[in-house]
């Protein structure tokens, strides 16, 4: 392959290429995004700055085995490392960024965009064949200038083609790879130093990103070659460090919990710390955790006069709304355990949950009367009654209740069968 127009096989090469690189890039609208941490600093334009992450000897000795039983390059290696970090990075199936290397292009002075599908589910070392396929075509196709490769795209003319540079040859790098258009250029060290190094744009990339970046391309090189037969999803890509904040420390949430405390005394305490808070929203209405503790204790109150308290059932069957959250604040406040009845359930599932649990109250709306199977509970309607239910003091309620005491009773589906109550403590 050359930068030129010349001709191959008495092809005029550039008509050749021409349609090569157009079914190859038509389909990209914007530069694969590098989705990591930016930075904001005054550094000047242009300026650059380099990290690199030495191999193991354990690691280079596996690499230097497995090139050598899969017959592909070292080349074809870091191309398919790359291109499965950005795809990591950026959840796009195909990604596109440049490359120079003088044994796939034919001459140092060519940057050549590649398109790189990622096939996620086929074995590491069968894709990275099909990669070594996708850079042969491109070695046998010319380079047009980078001008009308752009225009082979939906990329705007204002937005780069490329934003990485994979240099393989480290004789072809000049020192300014950071300053001639990529942000970003990841640079192969061989010999006895083997590993990566990247130069980035100080403007774009904070340090800590890219010492991420070069944490996540060796822990891929590692999860590659301990298991090349992995398909190319199970390619690990979290550090340890990372792995164990992910999936150890971030999920550490257990706390003392005071146990000799109800729900609803946990939620008062939060109403004396923070009043005026937003404790709940429904579409555009919501009740700050004042509000929400005063109807709760009102709603309590007309209850408890209905003979609402603790080890007592009060069923409820409302619509979705902050109503929903007032009653069943209102029915722990009482000191009774609630039982939720779904509106949507048929009318003989909610007449068996009625009658099982005899709850002597049902709490619901004038709008799903209709719905409900004929009862013997009392029934309070929060929206008809809630202007008398509103005449209660809104002051914190005492029920008796503790923490030993009956919280709820929940059913299971009844898909082997009738369906069973559940019951929870406070």
């Amino acid at each position: 392959m050359s930068v030129t127009s010349s001709s191959k096989d008495g092809l005029n090469t550039d008509d050749a290429s021409s349609a090569y690189w157009r079914s190859l890039l038509e389909n990209y609208t914007a530069p694969t995004p590098f989705v990591v941490d930016g930075t904001f600093t005054s550094a000047a334009a242009d300026q650059v700055s380099t990290a690199g992450r030495a191999f193991t000897p354990e690691v280079a000795q596996k690499l230097d085995t497995f090139l050598d039983s899969s017959k592909l390059s070292a080349d074809i290696f870091y191309i398919s490392l790359w291109a499965l970090l950005l795809h990591r990075y950026s959840s796009e199936q195909s990604v596109l960024f440049g490359i120079t290397a003088s044994g796939l292009l034919g001459t140092p002075a060519a940057v050549a965009p590649v398109s790189i599908n990622i096939s996620e589910h086929d074995a590491v070392s069968v894709w990275m064949n099909a990669v070594q396929q996708a850079i042969s075509a491109v070695s046998d196709h010319d380079v047009p200038p980078m001008e009308q490769l752009h225009a082979f795209t939906g990329i705007p003319d204002d937005a780069p083609l490329i934003d990485s540079l994979l240099i393989l040859d480290q004789a072809m790098d000049d020192g300014q790879s950071g300053r001639n258009g990529f942000p970003l250029t990841l640079l192969i060290n061989t010999g006895s130093e083997a590993g990566l190094s990247i130069e980035y744009d100080v403007q774009r990339f904070s340090e800590n990103a890219i010492n991420r970046m070069l944490g996540h391309l060796t822990t891929m090189t590692e999860s590659i070659l301990d298991n090349p037969q992995e398909q190319v999803c199970d390619v690990k890509i979290l550090t340890d460090a990372e792995y164990q904040q992910i999936i150890y420390d971030w999920n550490e949430t257990s706390i003392d919990f005071p146990d000799k405390s109800c729900l609803h005394e946990l939620f008062e305490r939060r109403v004396t710390d923070d009043p005026d808070a937003i404790a709940a929203v429904f579409e555009d209405t919501s009740y700050t955790y004042g509000e929400l503790n005063q109807r709760a204790n009102q709603l309590a109150r007309h209850l408890q006069q209905k003979g609402a308290g603790p080890n007592k059932l009060v069923a409820i069957s409302l619509g979705r709304g902050l109503d929903m959250v007032v009653g069943l604040m209102g029915i722990s406040k009482s000191g009774s355990a609630y039982v939720p009845l779904d509106p949507n359930y048929p009318r003989d599932r909610l007449a068996f949950m009625l009658e099982d649990t005899s709850a002597p109250i049902l709490l619901t709306e004038s709008a799903l009367l209709e719905g409900l199977p004929e009862h013997t509970a009392k029934t309070v309607l929060i929206d008809q009654h809630w202007p008398e239910i509103a005449k209660q003091d809104s002051s914190n309620v005492s029920s008796d209740v503790t923490a030993e005491d009956l919280a709820y009773v929940i059913y299971t589906s009844g898909s082997t069968g009738r369906p069973k109550g559940r019951r929870g403590r406070c």
